[in-house]
């Protein structure tokens, strides 16, 4: 396996498989308030490629520090990661459309674990001081494809 990391922006960090043709991309963000430091996993590689990129992780950032995945649409190929995130974090949040519950639940989440973004008020999280929101992307090649906005990046 062949995967790089990049810092995309000042607390976005870009982990690519780049060794096929098609490319893979896993983003961490981080929010960091007064109180507490939020990464959030965003599309994870597949299964394939975990172990390797929970070693850049180990590398860059404090296990307690994950509190969140952002599955940002149905994708197959992304979701084959699941076990074995929820093998390394197996407190984490997972944050995703309810439609990708269905793909979601043969897994053993816990179901206060899952937050479904249409469930969300204004499908709005505030995390301290810092509020992230989500977008509907209605024309992407998923009818559950959402995008993370957050304003101060």
């Amino acid at each position: 396996m062949f995967l790089k990391t990049y810092e995309i922006l000042e607390d976005v960090v870009l982990i690519r498989e780049e060794s096929t043709k098609f490319t893979f991309n896993f983003y961490i963000l981080t929010i960091s308030t007064i109180k507490h430091t939020y990464k959030i996993l965003i599309d994870p590689l597949p299964y394939g490629y975990w172990r390797e990129s929970e070693e850049l992780l180990k590398k860059r950032i404090n296990k307690e520090d994950i509190k969140f995945l952002f599955i940002t649409h149905e994708d197959p190929i992304i979701l084959s990661s699941i076990s074995e995130i929820l093998k390394s974090y197996p407190d984490i949040n997972i944050l995703a459309s309810n439609n990708i519950w269905k793909y979601l639940n043969v897994y053993d989440i816990k179901e206060e674990q899952f937050h479904p973004i249409e469930f969300i008020p204004n499908r709005k999280i505030r995390l301290d001081s810092e509020e992230i929101s989500f977008v509907y992307l209605p024309f992407c090649t998923s009818v559950s494809a959402y995008a993370l906005y957050y304003r101060n990046k």
